[in-house]
């Protein structure tokens, strides 16, 4: 086998674990929630922290193989390494997104053993059991698929996979670079309000104050709302949205509150 087909196979399980791990959030959310759970940082149905964790724990058993020569992999060292191997992914997807975004999308400090909010022993845990299950099940049957395909196809698959992940990739950030900037529009729309109060407050009018008072806030809200209305995909699927920038996380707690109300009214009608 051509490093190049070995390559474009590869791509293809990427692919195929995003979209299971895609499903797999899903369920796990929607599930407790009782409605749908649109989950991932992307637009498309993957996830792409999945595919290359679903690549680590391949080659994870790979290695093991040929250090054993045997047949299958030990599980206990399968569950141990695709534990800790996983959860480095997971802790580096949520430092990256933070850097680029001051917005650490999810946030595990409620849950009891976890590391500085972005990895958690329970998620480690499932990253293992889900290893398990990939190891043993899913990719001898997967691999059986691939390998079945006509080679002179799957350049072209590879090729197309690259390209559309790559569009919604480009497309995602450009989305999570507007949410920041819109947070940080409605914090200035909040001081400008707060500054002609203020003005208003020398003045000694009451009635100019208190007009203007309601107005401020019935445009706020509205402000709050469209803003809450326009990101619902990530409110609904990052609930544990935060910031270690003090700013940041005090719109992105006061955008859950119009999140919530904006749920609340929907439910009501």
């Amino acid at each position: 086998m051509t490093g190049n087909l070995l390559f474009d196979q590869y791509v293809i399980y990427f692919f195929i674990y995003s979209i299971l791990g895609y499903c797999g959030e899903v369920l796990y959310c929607s599930i407790p929630a009782k409605h749908f759970v649109n989950r991932g940082f992307m637009y498309g149905p993957w996830l792409p922290i999945y595919g290359f964790g679903g690549l680590a724990v391949r080659c994870i058993g790979a290695a093991l193989v040929r250090q054993a020569s045997s047949v299958q992999p030990n599980p206990v060292v399968v569950f141990i390494l695709s534990m800790i191997v996983c959860s480095i992914i997971e802790y580096i997807g949520s430092w990256i997104l933070q850097k680029w975004f001051n917005v650490k999308l999810w946030d595990y400090s409620k849950y009891k053993c976890n590391i500085h909010g972005r990895v958690c022993l329970l998620n480690s845990t499932l990253f293992g059991l889900a290893a398990l299950l990939m190891t043993y099940v899913i990719h001898p049957l997967l691999s059986t698929g691939v390998k079945g395909l006509p080679e002179v196809l799957v350049p072209d698959f590879s090729k197309a996979i690259l390209a559309v992940m790559s569009a919604d990739a480009t497309a995602s950030m450009l989305r999570m670079a507007g949410f920041k900037r819109g947070l940080m529009e409605i914090k200035e729309k909040g001081k400008q309000f707060e500054e002609r109060l203020s003005l208003l407050k020398e003045s000694g009018s009451k009635e100019a104050l208190e007009a203007v008072r309601l107005k401020w806030e019935e445009e706020f809200e509205i402000a709050k709302e469209k803003f809450a209305r326009g990101n619902k995909q990530l409110f609904d699927a990052f609930p544990t949205m935060t910031s270690s920038n003090l700013e940041i996380k005090g719109q992105i707690e006061a955008m859950k509150v119009s999140f919530r109300n904006l749920k609340d009214k929907h439910f009501r009608h």
